[in-house]
């Protein structure tokens, strides 16, 4: 039968007799609390009584210098509040009365902020306890527990951006800082590479954390990678200062510039274009020009170049320059040097030789209006540093891929790396984990290159692009990295081989983690960084394949992505977009077009890139080199704004295992 039926409850209910006799022995405090007597054993009930107070604490929270304890306690022999002991790792603080309004026990609740022993307090577990004292005669005092809160009263100071300010020879450094014993501004003190520049205080409060920002400008910064750190000051009860908080930033004040073109004019004169800048100030700089290393004058970049104005809109357009120098008539070299202005140090911009005896030299080399011969890019995945393995195999594949690429065409070769981490200081390789630093990973491209030179036809002047993404470390500094540690440092290597050039390119696709205005960003500061050319080998994701104009997807635009494609810088930019299936190259028409119906050139298509081997590698689907040369090409000619006169690349990627 069950102990829930109407039957069951009465069978086992205690008869009004018993149910008396049991509440008068209570009153009396005659029950046994031992061993049941013979009554108990015929049916009577045990109770146990208890004269002593209970309670509970109900939580314990930091408070400056102490901590804030509730909880209630009552004792059944009084109806007043009684007396609770609240002690600290073992020392008591004091005691407070259980008077204050609970829920559990009305009337009976403790509320109380003590402070514990001593002016610095190491952060920590402590161990906090209640004691109610009992009242009257019977019973003893009774523990209400502990609690064992982590309370911490050093300050906190985080660094959230570190850079370099263009135009200036300043670097910025910027966060926030609060001490948990105060709501007033907090000193900071900042380091540059271990060493004390400035104490600031952080004073502007700030909705979106509970501390105060800071922000510093610092000069006097070299060239070079730098650590900023900010660590707030004690103002309280904590036992010392924060922990360093800390950010890279990589400084570059030496200017920037490139010489794009030297040639041949009439009589002896040879005329040299291009632009220099530097990042400290605004105003045009000098530069220097050397024939075959003689110096043969002092010139200033100061003709209005609108690219440059858009891409340095802090420095504005004047920084072009348009050179005719007289030479004898013979085969020169002819370099430019920008005068550095500040800090940092005079920086080559280029060499380019010169025949003045035949100064008008056909490049021989027919404008590619049919599928063009398809190039080895790579998804760089089988190197783990740069040991003998590594070197040797990056060699052998530079010198595969020249060896199939014959005379008679321009061809491009994408090195896909990965993603950039940037606090460990290199990249995640492509669709992977395995980790390389910047420094390894420049030894790897150099192998290529040499590898590459090795075997490169006369006639076949080539690319080579290295690439990350927009799916890791993606801002400002990110993009200075790129140019300034892995890019730079191969195009000085390959400087001996004139027939490589050194680009950097970037998949920035829509579906990526970064966004828009991040990954602009990133472009920004590769661009300044360096005058090396930019491969944009992205996607379209979402954008609309029959009209210009259009939202894509993730909050990106067909306008934004046609500026990183070209806009940006369309004398340094080389399209090379992913075009794995005809909806692509149609993606791509309409953004260019969007470009052009906003007043800016129409992009530079250098071909198209596929995965149709990495496909089939891996398993997924792509159009062959040929088949997606030949939309690219369809697309472009449809739109009479569009129309190129050639598109000189199609390269295929692989998996590199």
């Amino acid at each position: 039968m069950s102990l829930c039926t109407p039957q069951a409850r009465r069978r086992y209910r205690p008869s009004s007799l018993l149910a008396a006799l049991l509440a008068g022995a209570t009153l009396l405090g005659l029950m046994s609390v031992g061993a049941p007597s013979a009554q108990a054993a015929k049916g009577a009930a045990r109770v146990a009584v208890n004269y002593g107070p209970v309670g509970a604490i109900r939580w314990v929270t930091q408070r400056p210098g102490g901590f804030h304890i509730v909880g209630w306690a009552t004792d059944p022999d009084t109806a007043a509040a009684i007396r609770v002991r609240i002690s600290a790792d073992g020392t008591t603080l004091g005691t407070v009365s259980a008077s204050a309004p609970s829920t559990v026990r009305n009337g009976h609740g403790f509320d109380t902020i003590l402070q514990l022993p001593g002016s610095r307090v190491a952060p920590g577990a402590h161990q906090i306890c209640a004691t109610a004292i009992n009242a009257g005669t019977r019973g003893s005092d009774a523990s209400l527990g502990c609690a064992a809160p982590y309370l911490d009263y050093n300050p906190t100071a985080t660094t959230t951006v570190v850079w370099q300010r263009r135009p200036g020879a300043v670097v910025g450094i910027a966060g926030w800082a609060q001490d948990p014993d105060t709501a007033l501004p907090v000193k900071v003190q900042i380091t540059v590479d271990g060493k004390l520049r400035a104490t600031v205080v952080a004073d502007d409060p700030n909705q979106w954390h509970p501390g105060r920002h800071f922000k510093v400008m610092l000069t006097g910064v070299l060239n070079g990678v730098h650590t900023l750190c900010a660590t707030a000051l004690n103002t309280g009860y904590g036992s010392g200062a924060s922990a360093p908080s800390c950010k890279t930033v990589w400084a570059y004040f030496s200017p920037t510039g490139r010489l794009e073109m030297v040639k041949g004019g009439s009589g002896t004169f040879v005329n040299l274009t291009g632009w220099a800048l530097d990042p400290e100030r605004p105003e045009p700089i000098r530069l220097t020009v050397y024939v075959d290393d003689k110096w043969a004058g002092e010139y200033t970049a100061d003709v209005a170049r609108d690219d440059i104005g858009a891409t340095y809109p802090a420095f504005g357009a004047a920084h072009g320059f348009s050179v005719a120098i007289h030479v004898l008539k013979a085969k020169h070299t002819v370099c430019v040097r920008a005068i550095n202005v500040g800090i940092g140090y005079n920086h080559d911009l280029g060499c380019r030789t010169v025949d003045t005896t035949n100064p008008i030299v056909p490049s021989g080399l027919a404008p590619q209006t049919s599928p063009a011969p398809i190039s080895t890019s790579r998804y760089v995945r089988n190197i783990s540093g740069s040991g003998t393995h590594d070197l040797a195999n990056m060699r052998l594949e530079g010198a595969t891929d020249a060896s199939n690429n014959p005379s008679g065409h321009r061809y491009m070769q994408l090195l896909d790396i990965g993603g950039q981490d940037q606090a460990r200081g290199g990249v995640l390789l492509s669709a992977g984990v395995r980790f390389v630093t910047y420094g390894n990973l420049v030894k790897c491209l150099n192998a290529y290159v040499d590898g590459y030179a090795s075997k490169q036809r006369s006639g076949a002047p080539a690319v080579i692009a290295i690439g990350t993404n927009n799916d890791m470390d993606v801002w400002r500094a990110a993009g200075q990295t790129w140019a300034d540690t892995v890019v730079d440092p191969v195009v000085s290597y390959a400087r001996k081989y004139p027939n490589l050039k050194i680009a950097g390119a970037n998949d920035i696709e829509p579906g990526f983690i970064a966004s828009y205005p991040s990954t602009l960003a990133w472009l920004r500061g590769y661009l300044a960084a360096t005058s090396a050319p930019f491969v944009f080998n992205g996607s379209a994701d979402g954008c609309a394949s029959g009209y210009a104009g259009s939202n894509c997807n993730n909050g990106w635009t067909m306008p934004g992505l046609a500026y990183l494609a070209g806009g940006a810088a369309p004398t340094r930019t080389v399209n090379l977009p992913q075009i794995y299936n005809t909806t692509m190259a149609m993606q791509w028409r309409y953004i260019s077009l969007t470009g052009v119906r906003r007043g800016h050139p129409k992009i530079n298509f250098g071909g198209a890139l596929t995965e149709y081997t990495a496909c089939r590698q891996a398993g997924c689907g792509s159009l062959t080199g040929n088949s997606a040369w030949t939309a690219m090409w369809t697309q472009l000619r449809a739109e009479p704004a569009l129309k190129p006169s050639s598109l000189p690349y199609s390269t295929d990627l692989r998996i590199d295992w």
